[in-house]
């Protein structure tokens, strides 16, 4: 029952974070990075453990994101170069 709820809303919230990082194409390692750790986390035995974990990757994912989003448009593209 956990396995399929993380799944699902891991699934959420990685169509809504692709969708909010359309035009920034940097983010989609980030991206790929927490999905593994995620996965390999739901499936161990202890429940409390990864889910504690998957919570406190999406919230400091989600803070991160944030802080981003309102540094301006031309300091994230000087970071490119």
């Amino acid at each position: 029952m956990f396995e399929r709820w993380s799944q699902k809303g891991l699934m959420l919230y990685q169509v809504g974070y692709r969708i909010r990082s359309a035009d920034t194409k940097e983010t989609e390692p980030l991206l790929a990075g927490t999905w593994f750790v995620a996965s390999a986390l739901s499936n161990l035995n202890t429940v409390p453990f990864s889910l504690y974990f998957i919570l406190f990757l999406f919230f400091f994912i989600f803070f991160f994101s944030l802080f981003f989003s309102f540094l301006p448009r031309s300091f994230l593209n000087s970071m490119d170069h």
